[in-house]
């Protein structure tokens, strides 16, 4: 496997790249996100091309791989995944592709990595406080299309600050480096050495993770925890993994909701989300590290003491309750302004 030690060397150098030249790329592929609207407040042009930095070396390593790993119905499936989801973000991020769309090709997307390898289908719940796993056949592959396609609206809907969806991702791909078995161990690797360099581009406002590169990522992550999932023989538990994301999904699920009982489509933006909601309550500064802890603090508790994961989600999921009480437009009006409202300049 020398090759792959070589591969996770020198890929991150596209990241890199990618990272020095953002504003050439993007203006001359015509994806540039510029300010203006309700929900765009960055305070200049910015490149969307936080895809390509990641997408990039993680297809160029599973084309390498994919000819010299006896592992090539995986590397297969996760360039037909990768590539689609990346290629579907471009587009959308240049011509703005309807919601309806963009849910049926993800899930197409979803049912042909299942099809070329059947390890990426969920078959059970494993949680620490049952004594016996709970199987979800014949609902399997319906609920594994489901997470899938879920993660890559989380991960989209969670990136609307430098940093914040980026961060995300390093943060689960640093969680997966504990549990990747050996074959996909290198490519998490390559993943989040590729995620660090884009989230220091990103953080200074050089580049923006685009759509390409929240759906590429997403699907990314979600068919590799699955997998991992499946392979650890029991390791990995299934509590753990939803102490890892219950925080974005909670939130993409509320957001979908209220949407859809407003009558506006699943996917239209708006200024609701959950790092909007705490830049009512904390300094901006801190609205990214806090959401950050606020994935990281149960998912590192579920890791190094299972018995205490079922409380560590319920502690969060508890704090984003009060979140949103305690940053509702009711109390809002009688305190006429949020106490730390001020001009949003780094905001994608």
């Amino acid at each position: 496997r020398y090759h792959m030690t070589i591969a996770v060397c020198l890929l991150p150098v596209i990241s890199l790249l990618v990272g020095l030249w953002a504003v050439a790329l993007g203006t001359r592929l015509k994806v540039i996100d510029y300010p203006g609207h309700l929900h765009k407040t960055h305070d200049r042009p910015t490149p969307l091309v936080g895809g390509f930095a990641i997408a990039l070396p993680l297809l160029v390593f599973c084309g390498l791989t994919l000819w010299q790993s006896p592992e090539s119905r995986l590397y297969a499936a996760l360039t037909v995944a990768v590539s689609g989801a990346f290629l579907m973000g471009f587009f959308d991020d240049r011509r703005h592709l309807p919601s309806l769309f963009r849910l049926l090709y993800g899930a197409a997307l979803s049912l042909t990595a299942i099809a070329i390898l059947p390890a990426f289908i969920v078959p059970n719940f494993d949680f620490t406080f049952l004594p016996a796993p709970l199987w979800l056949a014949p609902f399997a592959v319906a609920f594994s299309v489901l997470v899938t396609v879920g993660m890559m609206n989380a991960i989209n809907m969670a990136d609307g600050m430098n940093g914040l969806a980026s961060g995300l991702c390093l943060i689960w791909a640093l969680f997966l480096l504990f549990y990747a078995p050996p074959e996909i161990f290198s490519l998490v690797v390559l993943l989040a050495v590729c995620l660090f360099v884009t989230l220091v581009f990103n953080l200074r406002g050089k580049l923006f993770l685009g759509d390409s590169g929240t759906c590429a990522t997403g699907l990314t992550i979600a068919l590799l925890t699955v997998y991992t999932y499946n392979m650890t023989e029991g390791r990995l538990y299934a509590d753990a993994v939803v102490a890892w994301f219950i925080v974005p999904v909670i939130d993409c699920l509320r957001l979908m909701a209220v949407r859809a009982l407003e009558r506006r489509s699943p996917t239209s933006p708006d200024t609701d989300h959950l790092h909007h909601r705490l830049q009512r309550l904390l300094p901006r500064r801190w609205v990214v590290p806090a959401i950050w802890a606020m994935v990281a603090i149960p998912g590192a508790v579920a890791m190094a003491v299972p018995p205490w994961t079922l409380p560590a989600v319920l502690a969060v999921t508890g704090l984003y309750t009060v979140v949103l009480v305690l940053s509702s437009d009711r109390l809002a009006a009688k305190r006429k302004t949020y106490p730390f409202d001020r001009p949003a300049t780094l905001a994608e």
